[in-house]
């Protein structure tokens, strides 16, 4: 099947933000029966091109078919871009995976094409219900090329439905939730919410816990995990904050030895130990690290 050409270019180089909004609000929402018209004209366009493939056709009807074909092109891309939306809503829900937003979702619009080839209105659906799956399936399968060993794009998406409620739980309770907890919400065995959760964290040393600091230079922290750790961070006194803080580089200036966070805060080594082991219990125990912990 052909592409769509120049109507569908601005989202064919990684644009801007910015111009991601301007794709959403250029073209407006469908009613049910202008999706209808549009996948009429497109499906007259497709077969107006298969016959003129088959050749053998006078001028006359040479420029007709053309001009429909013409036609089936421009109501594909009108259709695709009038649910531009609806990649960008999945593609929020994976945005900051470690897959740039852009790629996202660039490759939920390729499901979002692929939706439009294969809709019939005649099966009564909305074209948004039928290309919902085309453009999870596609945005998920981006979102996983970040991890070592990629998962499947149900297993993506199921991941993602896990967090989510997870993170739902959480809040409600005030403590990390149990597998059987978030797979009641969610509707998936237990055992598979605990191999999905665990597929999901993203382990890191504490030195790497901030974008800026500490770490391999160059890598990127999920930003779940930078979440946790600045929760977890705002409930301990000041004066263990600061030993976490020195001592794993998470104020900017690089981790530091025992030694040397003692002749910063002016007191003795064991002050520091004490203190750094204190703090280190108490933010295992806190309810936003055990939403990321493996």
């Amino acid at each position: 099947m052909s592409s769509l050409g120049t109507p569908f270019s601005p989202l064919s180089a990684a644009p801007s933000p910015s111009a991601y909004a301007r794709a959403l609000t250029a073209v407006p929402l469908l009613t049910a029966d202008e999706e209808v018209a549009l996948a009429e004209t497109y499906a007259a366009g497709r077969a107006a091109r298969a016959r003129l493939e088959s050749g053998g056709m006078a001028p006359d009807e040479r420029v007709v078919l053309l001009e429909t074909v013409a036609r089936g092109s421009g109501a594909r891309a009108h259709l695709v871009l009038a649910n531009v939306r609806l990649v960008v809503a999945f593609a929020r829900r994976l945005d900051g995976c470690g897959v740039p937003f852009a790629d996202l979702v660039q490759e939920g619009v390729v499901g979002l094409m692929r939706a439009v080839d294969g809709f019939d209105p005649a099966r009564g659906f909305r074209f948004s219900t039928y290309a919902a799956s085309w453009v999870k399936r596609h945005v998920a399968d981006a979102a996983g090329a970040r991890r070592a060993v990629r998962l499947p794009p149900k297993a993506e998406v199921q991941a993602l439905a896990c967090r989510d409620a997870a993170e739902v739980l959480l809040r409600e309770s005030g403590r990390a939730p149990s597998a059987r907890a978030v797979a009641a919400r969610v509707g998936i065995p237990e055992t598979r919410v605990e191999r999905l959760l665990a597929a999901d964290a993203a382990p890191v040393p504490l030195d790497a816990l901030d974008g800026e600091c500490g770490g391999v230079p160059g890598e990127r922290v999920d930003p779940r995990v930078r979440w946790a750790v600045r929760e977890a961070l705002a409930v301990l006194p000041a004066g263990e904050r600061e030993v976490v803080e020195r001592r794993f580089g998470i104020d900017g200036g690089g981790a530091r030895s025992v030694r040397a966070v003692a002749l910063e805060l002016g007191c003795g080594p064991e002050v520091v130990r004490a203190q750094e082991r204190r703090a280190l219990q108490t933010l295992r125990a806190h309810p936003a690290v055990g939403i990321v912990a493996p």
